[in-house]
């Protein structure tokens, strides 16, 4: 859009006004007779050259600026008017004002109705005053780098003025103009009409030249943030100041500065001044050039500061000081080039590298520095050396740094190659040292938990004849020999969590740390877990009291196994800590409508308690509180670490509290993701229901059998398969105890057979034997039989891992049981599933 803003001024003043119209008058005539006189040196605009910039055969005056344009008009002056040798007009550093006189003449066929601008292609010039003739009016126009851009005649990045039609004669226009910066007068005529039309009349190599500097800026911005280099903030701070003094430079900033454009203009010299100076300081930063030599270095902090009092005295007072900063940029280069040539002389190899990208911007300020002031030629290359130079700078370090970056990322990608590679031959080693290490502890397990199973079985046997033969006798045990029985079963069964807890910790740090979930019932599994530990609690002298009842009715989806070993492992603990107490289980479900429904069971002991600062530590793998005491109940003490990084993975929590010499109450939270009511209750467990959920405390009896639907089983025909002589023969005496008929198969190969040839009603199934283990036994019995519920098959093995547990179920097994074994447990599990054979049976019979 062109903007007219004309602001008409006369020339000569006069109280009088008919001496006012009498010099407007004659002052006309006079412009109108000059202009007639000037066809020297006029330009002519033609059909051909009217499409582009039109250069101007302009004349030119330099004066100490006492003259007006009536001056200018007299012939006296008139004469004093020269042609410029180059184009454009260059006075350099000048104080003087200069008279520029432009005539023209268009000579083009088709009248376009005064479409003709004059474009003064310098934004810097301080103040210019045009001088137009518009309908035999003289019209004065001002306008300048130091006045507000909006009353700029035409929007534009330099000045742009309105030309008078010229079609019969040609026409003159002067220009007068003042500046601080240097006096360099490029000057064209457009026409609108072939210029404006195709938008050409803007700057276009300007436009470039930015958006070039904007772009390379911007990359560097993005640069900083990855490499995050003092030397790389240096080098942009340097780009981005030179990026705004250009844009100053080239007249692009000052349309979006508004109000503020002419203060930046007035300050030009404080960005030039940072740029240069963050120029310096990147270069010394760039070679290190304080390591290598501190003159220099000292030299380069010397000249930075210098710039910084030339940015102050600008900032501080009416001085722009144009000259003396372009000075100063040059030093800058020269010490800057010198510099880098001394990291040449050091041989760093970077240094060539910052000879050839640095030339650029060194040969770029020299130049546009000598055509300022006048040395050399005025061209378009050499008042755009500048910016051509840092523009050439940027594209190269920043190509440079793209390629730095692209081979540190190639360099990175192909280290990662190698470290995952490294890594994933790592990992399957350490898969294999891990399935090495799981075969190792399987075996050692195997191996420690057979021969106790011998010492286990013996002494119970032991102790039980010797129970007899003092009955019979009419005699008691000696106290010592009982109470060497109650230390070799202490020890044993001291032996046996020992073993289970390094196991089990063991595991929770493998892959084996998996969730298998199933349904099933808590309040029989939270029964078993007591049953099995009847004797610890009859020798710790415990009553116990359980309140479960809510359970009885329930079953929930979770990892059963999981779920007894921790409440079995809490539950040893409670039994461990507590003599001549009691131990209460309270089990219950707690749900809401906001939150999933939960599982609660507490363990209460009436025990040593703990102190509430150990309570935290307790819970750390090989951690117990108070280490003087605790070597008195031996353990690892990582039973409880067990326990909360089990219930972890089933997501559920633990919260422990305690009072030293009181007892402990140890809350275990289960998250119940799944449930459903028991298809049937069983007549065993509403019996034990009756007999444990009771509020008054239970002695529990050694010898006390449990109470079952049937308390005279018929006479069972029970499979022992064992491979260890010792095993069998204490597996044989604990049956033919009971009056059940034991039959022994050395492997896994013969159990099929003898399954084949004769009716079996129990089977008690090792797990590693020769020639066919218990899993393949397992499978091929069931592949022999109609109805699993009619042939119940025990584990009965060493191995009891999580993942030997699943294996177990996988087969076919029904429930598993560790060695070592003891009497009671063995009979407690005979007679459960002995009675669930008997219930399947009726249920066959009476379909």
């Amino acid at each position: 859009m062109l903007i007219s803003k004309v602001n008409v001024t006369c020339i000569v003043e006069s109280s009088s006004l008919f001496a006012l119209l009498m010099s407007r008058v004659l002052l006309a005539l006079t412009f109108l007779f000059h202009t007639s006189l000037s066809c020297a040196e006029t330009t002519y605009i033609t059909n051909d050259n009217s499409n582009g910039a039109i250069n101007i055969k302009a004349l030119f005056l330099l004066d100490d600026g006492s003259l007006t344009i009536k001056d200018i008009l007299d012939e006296k002056h008139q004469q004093q008017f020269k042609s410029s040798n180059s184009f454009p007009i260059n006075a350099g550093f000048s104080k003087s004002t200069a008279w520029v006189k432009v005539t023209y003449k268009d000579n083009r066929t088709i009248d376009y109705a005064n479409d003709l601008v004059l474009e003064l292609s310098n934004p810097l010039l301080d103040h210019i005053e045009v001088y137009r003739q518009f309908n035999d009016s003289l019209t004065a126009y001002k306008t300048g780098a130091l006045e507000p851009y909006k009353d700029r005649e035409i929007d534009n990045d330099y000045f742009v003025f309105r030309l008078p039609a010229a079609l019969i004669k040609p026409n003159t226009v002067y220009l007068k103009i003042r500046s601080e910066t240097p006096l360099i007068i490029p000057l064209y005529i457009k026409s609108i009409y072939g210029s404006f039309s195709s938008g050409s009349l803007f700057s276009y190599e300007s436009r470039v030249f930015v958006s070039m500097l904007l772009l390379i800026t911007g990359y560097n911005v993005l640069l900083s943030f990855t490499q995050r280099d003092l030397q790389q903030y240096y080098y942009l701070a340097w780009y981005s100041m030179a990026t705004i003094t250009c844009c100053l430079l080239m007249g692009i900033a000052q349309r979006y500065l508004g109000d503020q454009a002419t203060w930046f203009t007035e300050h030009l010299g404080v960005m030039a001044s940072i740029a240069a100076a963050m120029l310096l300081v990147h270069a010394a930063a760039y070679v290190q050039i304080n390591k290598h030599s501190p003159l220099l270095y000292k030299l380069t902090l010397f000249i930075a500061v210098i710039f910084g009092l030339n940015s102050l005295i600008i900032l501080g007072t009416d001085h722009r000081l144009w000259q003396w900063t372009l000075f100063l940029c040059c030093i800058s280069g020269i010490i800057t080039l010198a510099i880098i040539t001394y990291g040449i002389y050091l041989k760093q190899s970077m240094a060539w590298f910052g000879v050839i990208v640095f030339s650029p911007t060194f040969i770029g300020i020299s130049i546009y520095t000598f055509a300022s002031a006048n040395i050399i030629e005025s061209n378009w290359l050499t008042l755009n050396s500048l910016f051509i130079g840092i523009t050439l700078t940027g594209v190269t370090i920043a190509a440079a740094a793209g390629n730095k970056v692209s081979m540190e990322r190639n360099r990175t990608q192909a280290l990662e190659t190698i470290n995952r590679k490294a890594l994933e031959k790592n990992n399957a080693l350490l898969k294999k040292t891990n399935a090495a290490k799981d075969a190792f502890l399987s075996t050692i397990s195997h191996e420690l938990r057979t021969p106790l199973n011998g010492a286990s079985g013996a002494l119970a046997l032991l102790e039980s004849s010797a129970q007899s033969a003092a009955e019979a006798n009419n005699i008691a045990i000696p106290d010592e020999a009982d109470s060497l029985f109650k230390v070799i079963n202490q020890s044993i069964n001291d032996m046996i969590s020992l073993i289970n807890s390094i196991i089990g910790f063991s595991e929770l740090h493998t892959e084996h740390a998996k969730i298998h979930k199933g349904y099933f019932s808590p309040y029989n599994s939270i029964i078993s877990i007591i049953e099995k530990r009847k004797k610890a609690i009859t020798n710790n002298e415990i009553d116990m009291h359980i309140s479960i009842e809510s359970l009885l009715a329930i079953e929930v989806l979770s990892d059963e196994e999981k779920y007894e070993k921790i409440i079995g492992n809490i539950f040893d603990n409670a039994i461990k800590f507590t003599h001549d107490g009691s131990i209460t289980i309270v089990g219950k479900i707690e749900s809401s409508e906001k939150e999933p429904a939960k599982l609660i069971v507490s363990i209460i002991d009436t025990g040593i308690g703990i102190a509430e600062s150990e309570i935290e530590t307790i819970i750390e793998p090989f951690s117990q509180g108070d280490q003087s005491y605790s070597r008195k109940y031996e353990g690892l003490g990582i039973g409880l670490a067990i326990c909360k990084k089990t219930l972890a993975l089933l997501g559920g929590d633990l919260k422990v509290t305690s009072e030293l010499g009181k007892g402990t109450c140890v809350q275990i939270t289960f998250e119940i993701i799944g449930s459903r009511c028991r298809p049937e209750i069983e007549q065993s467990s509403l019996q034990l229901t009756n007999l444990h959920t009771i509020s008054a405390p239970i002695r529990v009896s050694e010898n006390e059998e449990i109470p079952s639907a049937n308390q005279h089983l018929d006479d069972l025909c029970i499979l022992i398969v064992e491979d260890n002589k010792v095993n069998q023969l204490i597996a044989k005496k604990m049956l033919q105890r009971r009056g059940f008929t034991p039959i022994v198969a050395e492997n896994g190969a013969i159990a099929v057979d003898l399954f084949r040839k004769q009716e079996i009603d129990l089977i008690l199934m090792d797990c590693q034997m020769p020639i066919m283990d218990g899993f393949e036994a397992t499978r091929q019995i069931r592949a022999l039989t109609t109805d699993d519920a009619l042939l119940p098959i025990i584990a009965v093995t060493a191995n009891t891992s999580d993942e030997d547990r699943r294996k177990c179920k996988e087969c076919g097994m029904n429930e598993i049981l560790e060695k070592p074994i003891s009497y009671d447990t063995l009979m407690l599990i005979i007679d459960k599933w002995a009675q669930k054979k008997g219930s399947a049976s009726i249920r066959n019979a009476d379909v």
